[in-house]
């Protein structure tokens, strides 16, 4: 239990460490949001809520870090992290964690307002190519390590939220 408190602990103290960023990210975004998804006056609230899910990725992402903090820039060995996680480096373990739940949130919410992305296979491709986006921009501008497993992470999360996403469907549908 002490592992599941350190890390939710970590993944609060991140978020509000990035609450002022992801807040002024998502203010243009909720707009061209809710003008792209038709202007459904009810599903504001959903937009403003996946443009923060947005925001958020990108904020924790490239925000607010230092490029000399990073030495390596590039690790191109799939699968590293999680070897590192089995030979008990618990912070490699809470990272791919908090990987996967960055994505889950606009995974489960941009299905809602765009069905191009009800489809599981344009979900996942939209969030590799952001993932590789991200992990290029971190890697040439040295704003983080550029890594297989994050994009390999942030698609799985993406997975796990359009799974959410299709339960919260066939609920509905009842």
């Amino acid at each position: 239990m002490c592992i599941l408190q350190e890390f939710v602990r970590r993944c609060a103290q991140q978020t509000l460490d990035h609450i002022a960023a992801s807040l002024l990210l998502m203010i243009p975004l909720s707009f061209v949001v809710y003008i792209l998804s038709g202007r459904h006056k009810r599903s504001f609230p959903l937009c403003s809520f996946t443009s923060w899910s947005i925001a958020h990725i990108f904020a924790m992402t490239l925000l607010g870090r230092d490029p000399e903090s990073v030495g390596k820039r590039f690790e191109l060995e799939l699968f590293w992290s999680y070897k590192e996680a089995l030979h008990g480096n618990m912070e490699m373990g809470m990272e791919i964690a908090a990987n996967m739940l960055l994505f889950i949130p606009a995974a489960i919410c941009l299905p809602m307002l765009f069905p191009i992305f009800r489809s599981i296979r344009r979900m996942l491709v939209l969030a590799c190519l952001v993932s590789f986006c991200i992990e290029l921009v971190q890697g040439v501008s040295g704003l983080g390590l550029f890594e297989f497993d994050d994009i390999l992470n942030n698609t799985a999360g993406a997975a796990l939220g359009w799974a959410v996403y299709r339960g919260i469907v066939r609920l509905a549908k009842k």
